[in-house]
């Protein structure tokens, strides 16, 4: 069951070690035609991707570090149609609230990247891109003293895909998401009433 444990790493179900030997020869390559990184093999004469692709792939995992409930009420809370609800609760604090959520789609990005150094020379950046979009009916958030505080679940599904310089790492294929009936939040998120006009950052269509 999905609680607040739950991770993007847990999401893809992914480590380091699971990434397959095709995928590391493909970011080898990848990784070996990049003229900015050239000067490792000219300098320290040994291939860009011989020192660069552990580093990268840790990265890579060390960003899935992160809970999905956090990227799912990021993306509600910056949501125009859930925030306008948000000014009733924020006006009558000491009042419990649910806003309901319609059947919606949630895609987020998140884009870390590694910076090479070669002693105090900066080579070049290797981007990494964590994209995943959610699919939820029947959801709705618990608010009370102005504030998200727990998520009362309904049906979930979702997919993802991991890519490092445009080569795919990890894919998680359609499927449901198991969350836990309710998930009562450690830390409440104070609610900020909706001032702009539709999302930031991530994207959600209802």
């Amino acid at each position: 069951m999905i609680d607040l444990d739950y991770t993007l790493a847990d999401f893809f179900g992914v480590d380091t070690e699971a990434i397959g030997g095709q995928q590391r020869k493909e970011l080898q390559s990848a990784l070996g035609k990049r003229q900015d990184l050239s000067e490792i093999r000219e300098r320290a004469g040994v291939r860009p991707h011989d020192v660069v692709l552990d580093t990268v792939l840790d990265k890579a995992v060390d960003a899935l570090d992160t809970q999905l409930t956090t990227v799912l009420i990021r993306g509600w809370t910056q949501w125009r149609k859930v925030r306008n609800r948000f000014r009733e609760a924020v006006a009558e604090p000491d009042k419990t609230f649910v806003v309901p959520l319609l059947e919606h789609k949630l895609t987020s990005t998140h884009k870390p990247h590694v910076d090479v150094f070669l002693g105090n020379q900066r080579l070049g950046r290797i981007d990494i891109e964590v994209s995943l979009e959610i699919v939820i009916k029947g959801a709705s958030l618990r608010v009370e003293n102005a504030a998200i505080a727990a998520i009362d679940t309904g049906s979930c599904a979702g997919t993802g895909k991991i890519k490092i310089e445009g080569v795919q790492i990890a894919k998680r294929e359609s499927q449901p998401l198991p969350f836990a009936g309710t998930i009562r939040l450690t830390q409440p998120v104070p609610l900020q009433p909706a001032t702009d006009s539709g999302m930031v950052g991530d994207t959600l269509v209802a």
